[in-house]
Parts: C-alpha cells; structure tokens; sequence
C-alpha cells in the first residue's frame, strides 16, 4: 500500500525515505503529536491514503497540476515528462508514475513499486486523479 511513497519519489527525483518522512511529519502535526512520524509512515502499508493526503504530498514535492497528463516523448518507460496517476480498483488503489504518450490513445507508465513498465488507456476509467509539473 505504500506505493504513493514510491510514485511520489520516482516522479520528484527525491528518496522514498524523504516521502515517507514527510507524510509521517504531516499526519503528526495534524494530530499535535510528537515522535510518531514512522509510526504513521508504516501503517500507509496497511490502510493505504487518502486522496487528500496524496494530493497534499504530492504537492510538497512539486507535483502541483492535479489533473496533469504527461506530454513526453512515445515510447518510455522510466523517463520522460512524469505525473503521478492514482488508479481505482477492487476494494484498494494503486499509484503510478504517467511517463509518456505511448500513442494518440495510451500512456506509457512505470509502477516503481513492481518495477513494471507498460502502457494504459487514456481514457482508463481506473485513472482517479493525477498529479504533475
């Protein structure tokens, strides 16, 4: 469930730590705590987020565009113009990292997470809300 640390990391050019820390910091000041921050961290792995919490660390790594599509060159699989894309699914979400325009129909995507490449339909209804430069 902590693929939007990994999403976030690999489209901001920043460590999956640095994420994890922010978004534990984060929930800490909204509960006025103290020193819980990887406590916070590790149970994304089990609850998974919000999408207010995504959009709120997307945006503290400078994915501001919500709704942004990437506008890269065909045919990448692990570069190119990124955008975070949060995808539905059955009882859980997923994030993903937008790398491309595979063609005039798809995108090309990397899931940092697995470590797999692929291609998705632009018009995917799985495709929930992005988050880009």
């Amino acid at each position: 469930m902590d693929c939007v640390f990994h999403a976030i990391a690999f489209a901001a050019g920043v460590s999956y730590a640095q994420v994890a820390t922010a978004y534990g910091d984060y929930v800490e000041s909204l509960f006025n705590m103290q020193d819980g921050s990887d406590i916070f961290a590790d149970q994304v792995n089990y609850t998974g987020m919000s999408g207010g919490d995504t959009e709120y660390l997307a945006n503290l790594f400078g994915l501001s565009n919500v709704g942004d599509t990437p506008q890269g060159a065909q045919g990448y699989c692990e570069m190119g113009d990124q955008s975070v894309a949060l995808i539905s699914g059955i009882n859980v979400g997923h994030a993903i990292v937008l790398t491309g325009n595979a063609n005039g129909t798809q995108y090309d995507y990397y899931d940092p997470q697995s470590g797999e490449c692929g291609t998705i339909d632009k018009d995917d209804p799985r495709i929930v809300q992005t988050f880009g430069y």
